[in-house]
């Protein structure tokens, strides 16, 4: 912002409060008027660069009073340089302004600045939390905005452009055709003549100038987005209040209830059994994130899963893990995968050579390889319990799910007796290897309407359902002893792990195969404890015996791409009465219950993906942005299988 420099800061920041002002007024007046029902969902409101800060700051304090009002606001920042804590501060003292409310939780809560979306809640004067969106990462602006993954309704441009490279500019503003729903309004600094003619080109019609020119920042340009505004998906929420089954009660459907609570919904917590388990009866599950050198999908879920989690819990034992390559090839793309994060990649992932991996670990290792400070161990037992003693859940354990169908005050919960288990206004299903079964009784409950004469159509239930099959796996973990293998400090993990443990054990695992048997099995207890030698070779000699204490299995289910399956239930009733017409146009929506949620599949990482399908989902019915990337939300769609075979029809 070249000439906003020559204006003395207490000017420049009255101009950008009166700027940014104007925006929230015309989004009030739209909101009350017939363009848009408050109803529809949050105003969407995207600043793009820093500046000198003014404009972040009056941003977050109109939105702040706005929200403390009643109204729902969302606020989405795209830096166009990522700055650190001390930054944030230095921008409020060069603004002279007292720090608008939340700001304190923001500094709290500012991410570190590796690639993705980040979700930060600020807390308003009524208490009620302000959702703060914040998107790193590399490239221009414009490839970052399309990341979004909801309409935008405000969008303030602060970034200065170089004049040498007028394409990118241009590239950004067409990105808005694609992210800002009709009529969004655009503020964009420095606006000279080529920055207004591309305003017109990317079908944004500017307003008439202020009546006091000299009242505003300078240069300033003010737009509304061509054509009439329609609903999105995003908009739609749950009238509260509102009651949400959550069916199952281990780890995924404990903090999925929790999450939702803290949303202030009133949640029921079902479970068939009278004692649920959470975390596949392992004594200790430990953060697992995945790194690559392409940051591919599972490196960025991960990423998000683990700020997820750690969002949901108390700090673990023995936080870090050490993640040992096994040869020079391995060693060689671990560093590359912490360059492809950035500068700030240390604060997930630095390496390490062999030395210091031996203090990090406490015990030599023989090797380097990829030190995790953030990650952690727990007990899932003490989480999920801890999670359903959340306020606002009631739980009903030892009552099996049957059957469940739409009625006009709410969806019907049976048992297998047909006796009516509770009501709820939506629905979430958590109940790992179940949820493809339990989801394809809507179409027994369509075919009972059809027999009792309600409706016309019957379906066979040979149909294929709208989730996929998931693969049952076999883990087993082993507790051992051994002289030595107390001072062991951290997670230590290769082809395998060793956990410490509070009592100076450890946990090793785990193997892994198809289904089978539930109990443990000799063979397994002795390749964890191989794994172990191979993790720590002080254990592989014959002074330092291992003992065997104790083994632990547990049985994961994952779907064939080894991704979560979160979202919106695929209505396969309307999917199989319309199923022609969607495989020849893929690009049609499929039909979704209404309110229905699946949360499952999560497979080995159930301790991240769990904390973040909720949020996800809590997000959905709250007609929040998801706070992770469209193209990963995609990605772990519950109906993308669908999609895929709506193509292979389509392509047959």
């Amino acid at each position: 912002m070249p000439r906003a420099s020559v204006l003395p800061s207490d000017e420049l920041a009255s101009q950008w409060y009166r700027a940014i002002g104007r925006l929230f007024e015309q989004l009030d007046a739209r909101a009350t008027g017939n363009a848009r029902s408050p109803a529809a969902g949050p105003m969407r409101c995207v600043l793009i660069g820093l500046g000198c800060g003014h404009a972040l700051l009056a941003l977050l304090e109109h939105a702040m009073t706005r929200h403390a009002q009643g109204r729902a606001v969302e606020l989405i920042l795209l830096p166009d340089r990522w700055p650190a804590v001390a930054d944030l501060n230095d921008l409020l003292d060069g603004a002279c302004r007292a720090p608008p409310p939340g700001w304190d939780a923001l500094l709290a809560g500012w991410p570190a600045g590796l690639p993705g979306l980040h979700r930060i809640m600020l807390p308003d004067p009524s208490g009620r939390r302000l959702p703060l969106r914040v998107l790193a990462g590399s490239g221009e602006p414009s490839g970052l905005l399309r990341r979004l993954a909801a309409p935008i309704d405000a969008l303030a441009i602060i970034a200065s452009h170089d004049p040498a490279r007028p394409e990118s500019h241009a590239g950004l503003l067409r990105a808005l055709k694609t992210c800002c729903r009709p009529q969004t309004l655009l503020l964009h600094a420095d606006a000279g003549a080529l920055e207004r003619d591309a305003i017109g080109r990317a079908a944004f019609d500017l307003h008439p100038a202020p009546s006091d020119p000299q009242g505003w920042p300078p240069d300033c340009a003010f737009a509304s987005r061509r054509g009439l505004s329609r609903p999105h998906a995003a908009d739609r929420t749950v009238a509260a209040p509102a009651t949400v089954a959550v069916i199952g009660a281990g780890l995924a459907g404990s903090v999925c209830a929790a999450v939702l609570a803290r949303e202030g919904w009133r949640v029921l917590l079902i479970d068939g059994a009278e004692h649920p388990v959470a975390g596949n009866r392992q004594p200790r599950l430990a953060d697992h994130p995945h790194l690559s050198p392409d940051d591919n999908f599972l490196a960025r879920l991960s990423r998000h899963g683990l700020a997820a989690a750690r969002r949901w819990r108390e700090p673990g034992i023995r936080p870090g893990r050490l993640q040992l390559a096994a040869d020079a090839q391995e060693a060689w793309q671990q560093r590359r995968a912490c360059e492809a994060l950035g500068p700030n990649a240390a604060t997930l992932a630095r390496p390490v050579d062999a030395r210091e991996a031996a203090q990090l670990a406490g015990l030599p290792t023989g090797r380097g390889g990829l030190w995790l400070p953030a990650c952690e161990a727990h007990d899932p037992e003490m989480l999920a319990r801890a999670w359903r003693r959340s306020a606002g859940i009631e739980c009903r354990f030892g009552a099996p799910l049957a059957r469940w169908s739409r009625h006009d005050d709410g969806w019907h919960l049976l048992d297998p007796q047909g006796r009516l288990l509770g009501r709820a206004d939506a629905l979430v299903f958590a109940a790992a290897g179940a949820v493809p079964p339990l989801a394809r009784s809507r179409i027994a409950a369509a075919n009972a309407l059809a027999m009792s004469g309600s409706t016309a159509r019957t379906f066979p239930d040979s149909l294929p359902g709208t989730l996929p099959e998931l693969a049952r796996l076999r883990g087993q973990s082993t507790r051992v002893r051994a002289s030595g293998l107390e001072v062991l400090r951290c997670i230590v993990a290769g082809n395998g792990y060793v956990c410490p443990l509070d009592d100076g054990t450890a946990l090793v695992g785990a193997s892994t195969g198809a289904g089978g048997d539930e109990g443990p099995v000799d063979a397994d207890d002795h390749a964890n404890i191989a794994r172990l030698a191979r993790l720590i070779p002080a254990f592989a000699e014959p002074a330092l015996p291992v003992q065997r204490l104790g083994s632990a299995v547990g049985l994961r289910f994952s779907p064939a791409d080894r991704l979560p399956l979160v979202g919106q239930l695929v209505d396969d009733v309307a999917l199989h009465a319309n199923w022609r017409d969607l495989a020849r146009n893929d690009r049609e929506p499929l039909p979704r219950v209404d309110t229905v949620h699946v949360l499952a599949g999560l497979g080995a990482r159930g301790s991240l993906w769990a904390p973040l399908g909720a949020e996800l989902i809590a997000d959905r019915l709250a007609g929040r942005m998801p706070a992770i990337e469209g193209d990963l939300l995609d990605a772990i769609d519950a109906g993308r299988f669908v999609r895929q075979r709506l193509r292979r029809t389509g392509a047959g």
